[in-house]
């Protein structure tokens, strides 16, 4: 197998439905690569014809994909059978600080408290992404140095949540953001700016409303959630479930706005329902003086 005769290549994990044994005729393959150099890998892919035959190989965006794991690259695939792969290329070194500090923070819960915050934050954000991913089910192909193996002991078996509930800063920053981008979102109905309002009403607005949806389903005591809104349908309230169809917009003002109007209703609802059910405040002055702001610009009095 090419990662095992490969040095550079130190472990190589397979995640999602493949890695279930579930993959559905619409199904693509993810899989990530531990490596010394992941942008030797990235540079020379011809690698990938140990896999299939490739017709394009894409870089994706460094920044975003740096994002998550320091140094790491993604590349998407399409073979010519029509299979799409995305291969995440991440330097072994990140893993085995993973790994050193999942060890010290089970053997000394109280020890990270001392690192500084952000640093502390970055890599608990990494752990809770590893945990997730592990906890749907990965198959591990290559692990030279058991790095995977270890790792995977770390994660908690049986039905149990490893996402802390949201603090009142986090939740009144979501609801912050959310009616900030409503804002930007009624200025470009009313400027007749339907294809930007369009995208804002289907993109910013609604990953602020799955956030507090996943919220809401956790505090209620659902523990299978999936991320970005996968699955939505089997776990949010049945309520929000019944409201979402009219936060999408078809694509005339008319529509719009209404579509504008129901997501803030929605996204009230939920996130004031999540801080009583949390025992959090909710800051509904704040939330009151933007969703009037709001309105008087769709209804054109600014």
């Amino acid at each position: 197998m090419w990662g095992e005769r490969t040095a550079d290549v130190r472990a190589i994990v397979l995640s999602g439905s493949a890695a279930r044994d579930a993959p559905g005729p619409w199904s693509d393959f993810d899989f990530a690569i531990f490596c010394r150099e992941p942008s030797e890998l990235a540079r020379d892919t011809s690698w990938i014809r140990a896999l299939g035959r490739p017709i394009h190989v894409c870089l994706e965006n460094a920044a975003v994909a740096q994002s998550s794991w320091g140094g790491s690259l993604e590349l998407k695939i399409m073979f010519v059978d029509g299979v799409a792969a995305e291969a995440a290329l991440i330097p072994c070194r990140a893993l085995g600080l993973l790994l050193r500090y999942m060890s010290l923070r089970q053997r000394s819960p109280r020890l990270p408290r001392f690192l500084p915050a952000g640093i502390r934050g970055a890599v608990d954000r990494r752990v809770e992404e590893f945990v997730v991913v592990a906890r749907r089910g990965i198959k591990i192909v290559v692990d030279k140095d058991r790095l995977l193996a270890r790792a995977r002991r770390f994660v908690p078996s049986g039905p149990q949540s490893v996402h802390a509930p949201p603090t009142a800063g986090q939740l009144e920053n979501a609801v912050f953001e959310f009616l900030f981008d409503a804002g930007f979102c009624a200025r470009k109905i009313r400027m007749g700016e339907r294809w930007m309002a369009a995208t804002w009403c289907g993109g910013p607005l609604k990953r602020w409303l799955v956030l507090v949806i996943e919220w809401h389903a956790r505090a209620r005591g659902v523990l299978d959630v999936w991320y970005q809104g996968r699955f939505i349908e089997r776990w949010a309230d049945a309520d929000i479930r019944r409201r979402l169809p009219d936060t999408f917009a078809p694509y005339d003002a008319a529509g719009l706005e209404q579509a504008l109007r129901r997501s803030i209703d929605l996204f009230l609802d939920v996130a004031s329902e999540l801080a009583a059910l949390l025992a959090i405040p909710f800051p509904s002055d704040m939330a009151s003086a933007a969703r009037a702001k709001v309105d008087r610009i769709l209804e054109g009095d600014v």
